[in-house]
């Protein structure tokens, strides 16, 4: 493919398009591994399972608040198990992601392992990219969104959803227990590690403002209510794919399966088994120039 870039190529500015093939790739699935808690790596099975169904509508929506043009070519970065590929479908999409045990359950998909920092693709190469529920996660917001804009051709557009800053009884059930369990100070200063970008990425004005100030215009930010109708065995997984359940299961270790039975059963004790959830969602579209 013409669209990954050579390696140590510069990025300051668009770079020469030699008809050979380009010498580097990006990493082969097999050759990326981690055991870092911050990882999806040891939880990729179960949020394909539970997590990533749920959020088909949301994929749909962003990718049309993305207006892609006809013929054009999207990149979807922490595309995960591929959800957002699979709502452009109409379209030339490419996906990567630095868990290759998330890769793998996007079965089908054009996807290869990559950071969104330093990616493997050439300057001006798409038309749009889109990045779902991943701004939190990013160490370096700023570099991370240089380098996505980087790779967008002039005109193209970076569209994003991020979850919009709340907590409701279904989220307080699951918090209060897991600070206790490893004390309240120790989890949100992990949290706060780990989503170092969360109260940006979900306050609609501070939102806007980091896509500004990373040199898109205009910026359009919107939000949205989604009502997701899912099984309560179903939520409390996803809350032990979230990065609380992945710090508390790291921290208690063989203690972790009675915290779990615990969760369960106190979900069970307060909640229906089929859960109506409403949740607030960003969604943002910023032009290059």
């Amino acid at each position: 493919m013409k669209w990954f870039k050579k390696k140590d190529e510069n990025v300051s500015a668009p770079p020469a398009r030699p008809d050979s093939r380009p010498s580097s790739r990006p990493a082969p699935l097999d050759d990326w591994r981690t055991d870092d808690w911050r990882t999806y790596d040891g939880v990729a099975a179960d949020y394909a399972r539970a997590v990533a169904p749920h959020l088909t509508e949301i994929a749909g929506d962003l990718v049309a608040f993305a207006e892609i043009p006809a013929g054009g070519r999207l990149l979807d970065v922490g595309t995960g198990t591929g959800v957002v590929l699979q709502a452009a479908d109409n379209v030339a999409a490419f996906g990567v992601d630095p868990s290759v045990p998330m890769l793998k359950n996007a079965r089908g998909l054009a996807v290869a392992a990559a950071d969104t920092i330093n990616l493997p693709f050439r300057n001006d190469t798409f038309h749009v990219a889109t990045a779902a529920f991943v701004l939190p996660m990013f160490t370096k917001l700023d570099t991370a969104l240089f380098d996505v804009i980087r790779v967008l051709r002039p005109g193209g557009v970076l569209a994003v959803a991020t979850w919009e800053a709340g907590e409701d009884e279904l989220q307080k059930t699951w918090r209060e227990p897991a600070e206790r369990a490893v004390g309240e100070e120790m989890m949100r200063d992990e949290l706060r590690d780990a989503e170092p970008w969360s109260q940006v990425a979900g306050n609609k004005e501070r939102l806007e403002q980091a896509l500004r100030d990373a040199g898109l215009h205009p910026v359009r930010v919107e939000r949205r209510k989604y009502k997701l109708s899912i099984s309560r065995e179903d939520y409390v997984t996803e809350k032990t794919t979230e990065s609380s359940g992945r710090f508390v299961r790291r921290m208690l270790a063989d203690e972790w399966p009675e915290f779990l039975e615990h969760a369960r059963a106190t979900y069970a004790a307060t909640f229906p088994d089929v859960l109506v959830d409403f949740r607030d969602v960003l969604l943002a579209v910023g032009t290059k120039p």
